[in-house]
C-alpha cells in the first residue's frame, strides 16, 4: 500500500488541510484514497504521532502505534483502496527514534512524506497570534517576550532542516517532498488544492469552508494581547476579540508587529539551513523565500501606538461595564 504522511509544520494550513481531507472522504476514495476516520483528533491522525513518543494525550485511544496504524490500514482495505493518506502537524515533534519506529511498522509499505514550510519569521508571527488568541494561554506580552520565553522550544520548531534531515535520515531524502507554504505559489492558490495535485490526484470539489484556524490581524492581536491582561470570561474575550479583528480588517489599518530589522535577524540565523534545504530537498513553489525575504521597512510606531493606545482604553472600559 502506498502510504502518504503529511508532517505539517504547524501554521502551514495543516488546519485547513485536515478538515478538507475529511469533508471529501466519498471524492478521496472514489480516486483510490482513504483518508482514516477512525480514531482521528479534529480532522487529524496525530494519535499515531504521540503513540510513537509514547505520549498519553486527552481524546487518544489506548493503542500502540501499531495497533493505531493497523486499524487505518484495515479501513483502507474495506474501502478497496490502495493509497492512504495521514496528516498531523504533530509528527514535526517526532524524534529519530520514533521515526525508526514508523519506518519499521511501513517496511512492507510505500511511503511519502510531504511537509509545507514558511519563512520562520512567518511562522513565529502565527505562533505568537494564536498564543494571544487562545483562551487556554491568552499571552499578554509583546511577541519579543514571546520568543524569549519560548525560546528553546520556537528555535528547535523553526530549524527546518534539522526536523527534515531527521525524516530523510530514516526514510531517504528521495522520499521527502516539500513545498513552500505561500498562497500565490501554490496549485490554485490554496493547500487543499495544491496537496491533491502533489499526491498525483485530479481536483474535485470542496466544502464551502475552506479557511479554517486563519489568523488574526497584527492590529486586533496587539490589542487582545493588552485585553488578556485585564482578565475576562473565555466567552466575552473571544466575542471582543473576533469582532475587533473584523473592524480592523474593514477600515484597513494594519500594523507591523515585526519590524524588518527583528525579522531579518530571525532568517539569518536559519539562513544556512534554509539554503541546505533547497539544495538537497528542491521545494516545489517559491521556496527562494526561505533564503531571498523582501522584508518590511522599520517604521515609527509612534501614530500607531497611540492609536493602540486609545482602542485599549475604550475596550477597557466596555469591558468594564
Amino acid at each position: 500500500m502506498r502510504i502518504v504522511i503529511h508532517i505539517g509544520f504547524h501554521k502551514c494550513g495543516s488546519t485547513a488541510l485536515q478538515y478538507g481531507m475529511a469533508k471529501s472522504r466519498g471524492f478521496l476514495a472514489a480516486q483510490n484514497v482513504s483518508y482514516p476516520a477512525a480514531l482521528a483528533i479534529e480532522d487529524g491522525h496525530h494519535a499515531l504521532a504521540w503513540a510513537l513518543g509514547g505520549q498519553k494525550r486527552e481524546g487518544m485511544p489506548d493503542l500502540s502505534a501499531a495497533q493505531i496504524l493497523d486499524t487505518w490500514i484495515a479501513e483502507a482495505v474495506s474501502r478497496n483502496c490502495t493509497n492512504l493518506v495521514l496528516s498531523s502537524e504533530e509528527f514535526e515533534f517526532s524524534t529519530e527514534a520514533d521515526i525508526q519506529k514508523l519506518k519499521i511498522l511501513l517496511q512492507h509499505h510505500d511511503a511519502e512524506i510531504h511537509a509545507y514550510l514558511r519563512p520562520q519569521d512567518e511562522y513565529l508571527l502565527a505562533e505568537y497570534k494564536q498564543h494571544v488568541r487562545m483562551s487556554e494561554t491568552a499571552f499578554s506580552g509583546s511577541i519579543e517576550n514571546f520568543y524569549f520565553k519560548h525560546f528553546q522550544h520556537l528555535n528547535a520548531q523553526l530549524d527546518y532542516y534539522r526536523i527534515i534531515r531527521r525524516w530523510a535520515d530514516v526514510f531517504g531524502a528521495a522520499r521527502i517532498k516539500l513545498t513552500s507554504f505561500d498562497r500565490k505559489g501554490m496549485i490554485g492558490g490554496d493547500i487543499l488544492e495544491d496537496f491533491i495535485a502533489a499526491i498525483g490526484l485530479q481536483p474535485f470539489p470542496w466544502p464551502e469552508q475552506r479557511d479554517v484556524n486563519l489568523s488574526w490581524s497584527n492590529t486586533a492581536t496587539k490589542i487582545l494581547a493588552a485585553i488578556n491582561k485585564i482578565g475576562i470570561s473565555p466567552a466575552k474575550r473571544w466575542y471582543l476579540a473576533t469582532h475587533l479583528d473584523r473592524i480592523v480588517r474593514d477600515c484597513g489599518h494594519e500594523i507591523e508587529l515585526l519590524d524588518g530589522q527583528s525579522r531579518g535577524g530571525i532568517m539569518n540565523g536559519f539562513h544556512h539551513g534554509n539554503q541546505k534545504l533547497l539544495i538537497e530537498f528542491r521545494p516545489r513553489g517559491d521556496a527562494a523565500r526561505l533564503v531571498n525575504r523582501v522584508l518590511p521597512e522599520d517604521r515609527p510606531q509612534n501614530a500607531d501606538d497611540a492609536m493602540l493606545a486609545v482602542l485599549i482604553q475604550l475596550v477597557a472600559e466596555i469591558v468594564g461595564k
